[in-house]
């Protein structure tokens, strides 16, 4: 039960960071159109490749299904239901986009609210 909860959490957490992520993008098309159309444009979240797939999805449904995926492979090793700081950045180091995705701990505790949705072990 406890990890079907921290299941929903991280869920919602990443959904959070994926329309935080899209108003920034928003923002920042506004000022620079230029940003739009160069493909190596600098990134503004360390999370921008999973984003930007997400983003290119075609309803919620695919959306929280390609989560569920993936929260599934970063948990493959440990099989816990719950993440931490270290399994999360080793986990999305090793996925193939065309850039690496090098988690720091700011971005982990940004999208944890510093730890709050982490329980005691820091999952």
């Amino acid at each position: 039960l406890i990890g079907i909860v921290l299941l929903n959490i991280v869920v919602a957490v990443l959904l959070d960071e994926f329309i935080q992520s899209m108003a920034r993008e928003r923002w920042l098309s506004l000022q620079s159109k230029a940003a739009i159309d160069d493909p190596g444009a600098k990134t503004t979240s360390s999370l921008d490749p999973i984003l930007s797939t997400l983003a290119s999805l075609n309803d919620a449904d695919d959306v929280s299904n390609r989560i569920q995926d993936l929260f599934e492979l970063l948990d493959a090793q440990r099989q816990t239901g719950a993440l931490r700081y270290q399994d999360l950045a080793e986990g999305l180091r090793k996925l193939e986009f065309d850039q690496v995705i090098n988690l720091s701990r700011e971005d982990y505790d940004g999208i944890t609210l510093a730890g709050a949705l982490c329980d005691s072990t820091g999952n």
